[in-house]
């Protein structure tokens, strides 16, 4: 199923590029049926999914666990286990992490609480979570989440992205560096490496060093060129070093992206401190 959803996505991802460089009616229309054949074949896996899940559930109901007694956790989780499904699972984490990109952090929150309830052993949901809470503020609580994907998993990569983070807005800045970084040298999940060295890049600009702040920004922008929040923070350094032009340069690059991004909001409150209009 993994690996299913995986190459969906792949196949999800280059119908998206195509779209966006369809020139023709011929085009659209070939791109609009590869469309509606992957969402036939969503409904099948959907489909094939429910009467597994309803087998499953007629058979549990069929039997009674004879450990209910003496280990209740058991059968608490394998209950909580039956009312949701992996369609659900993914359909629930998209929604979640979606959120999360568009700032809706209470939404994200609400959601991914969710998911863990209902799947208790889902580290991406976990993760997410944690995400969710920190980028809201809630440090503490998404901290102890963090730990607890720790615990089951010492080495991933999005609970280490997440602790670095937390530790820098703690100004444990060590921690966070040590966390950060170690996620970057291991490069096992390509998220928690942008975000690591975004991450990094903003500790750095903290601390007053510039060229080391631009420097993973850069890298950041290089490896995910849509990361508003890196070119809002770039201008920053470079207003902060005292260069007006470059700042301005990565402010406007901003906006353009995506006016609508709360960090081309804030881009363009920058740049009218320059007496630069751009709508």
């Amino acid at each position: 199923m993994d690996i299913y959803i995986k190459r969906l996505k792949t196949r999800l991802a280059m119908m998206e590029s195509k779209a966006l460089k369809a020139s023709n009616p011929k085009e659209k229309e070939l791109i609009k049926r590869n469309l509606m054949k992957i969402y036939e074949e969503i409904k099948e896996i959907r489909k094939d999914l429910d009467e597994v899940e309803a087998k499953l559930k007629k058979i549990t109901n069929s039997i009674k666990p004879r450990d209910t007694e003496s280990n209740p956790q058991n059968v608490k989780s394998f209950v909580q286990a039956m009312k949701v499904s992996p369609v659900n699972v993914l359909t629930m984490l998209d929604e979640g992490w979606n959120n999360i990109i568009k700032e809706n952090y209470d939404k994200a929150i609400q959601t991914l609480k969710k998911t863990v309830e209902l799947a208790p052993d889902e580290i991406e949901a976990m993760n997410l979570l944690s995400w969710a809470l920190m980028k809201k503020g809630l440090l503490d609580d998404a901290m102890i989440i963090a730990q607890k994907v720790i615990m089951k998993i010492p080495d991933d990569p999005i609970a280490h992205t997440n602790m670095g983070y937390i530790m820098y807005k703690k100004k444990n800045y060590g921690e966070a560096i040590e966390d950060l970084s170690k996620v970057i040298r291991q490069k096992k999940n390509k998220k928690a490496v942008i975000y690591s060295t975004y991450y990094l890049g903003l500790i750095y600009m903290d601390r007053g060093m510039y060229d080391d702040a631009i420097e993973h920004f850069r890298k950041t922008l290089e490896m995910s060129p849509n990361l508003y929040e890196a070119y809002y923070h770039l201008g920053l350094t470079f207003e902060m070093m005292g260069n007006k032009d470059l700042a301005i340069k990565s402010w406007k690059k901003c906006f353009s992206l995506n006016k609508y991004t709360i960090w081309a909001k804030k881009s363009q409150e920058k740049l009218k401190d320059y007496n630069i209009e751009i709508n």
